[in-house]
């Protein structure tokens, strides 16, 4: 008999427009394989048919709770008044804590796996003692929408009061679970320094059969693409530092900018061989248009999957070395790295003015990609840790 495992997340993993979904909907596609799937997730809005479509071949049961916008709000009003962070509590409801507590203890599952400390209150005090997994994810600390754009007045005080409530937090719900997993080793490092040690590292991976490879660089429409979701602040300022600072110093360069939200950036699009588009349902097409996918990423969280999905697609990709810390590329074979704007010009003229290395490129980024970035492997520490604790706990 498989294990039943009851997963906790923000919302529905789908669509995969954002990067816990995806790394979600991965993982309990894995799981599903050796686990009994019950997942429980917030939501605006009760109605969510295509995502049930999605994940109902891979769960028995979709628990959904009701969060209104409306209630969240009201959640960010008593932020003063308690010590949970502020996005620990716009995601807090008691009455949804108590239903979800209610269906655990009548499930008794064999396992929890709760994504994202955002959740973690949901099952504290729990009355029945079953093993638990948290997934940290990113570090809140790194990711700007912790803040770390706020710089002046009463919003830097907020933003030293959050990382403060978040660092407490953190340090404070570890011993709540069993088991702690990261994306990568840089955002381990933010962790408060005593609970480091308890916490292993959980890569993403990509679906390689969805992201085909395609080494006709030569006959796509632009030079290069830059791809995310434009309601990040990271992403945000990236594409406004391809426009206004990289762009200048090569203005012969043809760019594609596409993402969720992208619409927003049209103000500084500048000359008329830099398009912008918002979503696209097929993102394969985006990576397919550009000869070099250029991500100028100084601050955040976590990995960015529009690299290694660009690298799986045979894109040759110039990244920051920030950007390559949690994606451990080898700098000139598998990546071009640049930390300024001259230096993203010159190694994308470079590359243009070389299709060979292009091609050298890009044959090595998908290698490294299927080596190093496959989900059912990349998965594996959390099957391994969930079944090996439903057997010694549960004797199954």
């Amino acid at each position: 008999m498989k294990p039943k495992v009851a997963i906790l997340a923000s919302r529905l993993p789908w669509p995969l427009v954002k990067g816990d979904s995806l790394r979600l909907y991965e993982q309990i596609k894995v799981l599903a394989q050796s686990c009994e799937i019950h997942l429980y997730c917030l939501s605006e809005e009760y109605a969510e048919g295509e995502a049930y479509e999605a994940l109902t071949p891979f769960c028995t049961k979709i628990h959904l709770f009701r969060l209104s916008t409306f209630q969240r709000k009201v959640n960010i009003a008593f932020y003063y008044l308690g010590k949970l962070p502020m996005q620990v509590r716009y995601f807090f409801d008691h009455h949804i804590k108590k239903q979800i507590q209610s269906s655990l203890y009548e499930l008794n599952p064999d396992h929890i796996y709760v994504q994202l400390i955002r959740m973690a209150p949901y099952v504290q005090g729990l009355r029945r003692k079953t093993p638990m997994t948290l997934d940290f994810m990113d570090s809140m600390i790194l990711n700007d929408l912790a803040g770390g754009y706020l710089d002046k007045g009463f919003k830097r005080m907020l933003l030293h009061r959050e990382r403060r409530l978040v660092r407490d937090y953190e340090a404070c719900i570890t011993a709540s679970f069993d088991h702690h997993f990261v994306i990568s080793e840089r955002d381990r490092d933010m962790l408060p320094i005593n609970i480091r040690e308890q916490v292993q590292i959980l890569s993403n991976g990509v679906d390689s059969a969805k992201f085909s490879l395609n080494t006709d660089l030569e006959s796509r429409s632009y030079d290069i693409l830059f791809c995310g979701n434009m309601a990040y602040p990271p992403n945000i300022a990236a594409a406004k530092y391809l426009m206004k600072d990289i762009r200048p110093l090569g203005p012969d360069i043809s760019c594609l900018i596409a993402g969720i939200e992208a619409e927003q950036l049209m103000q500084y699009k500048g000359a008329d061989n830099c398009t912008i588009v918002g979503y696209q349902d097929n993102i394969q097409s985006i990576y397919d248009s550009g000869r070099i996918m250029v991500v100028p990423i100084f601050t955040g969280s976590g990995q960015q999957n529009k690299v290694i999905e660009a690298m799986a697609c045979g894109v040759p990709c110039i990244v920051t070395s920030f950007v390559n810390q949690a994606i451990r590329a080898e700098p000139g074979k598998e990546v071009i790295l640049a930390d300024d704007a001259a230096a993203f010009v010159t190694s994308i003229n470079d590359l243009l003015s070389h299709p060979e290395k292009m091609k050298d490129l890009s044959k090595a980024g998908r290698v490294f990609v299927e080596r190093g970035y496959n989900w059912e492997s990349n998965t594996k520490p959390l099957v391994d840790t969930i079944l090996k604790s439903s057997t010694r706990e549960h004797g199954r």
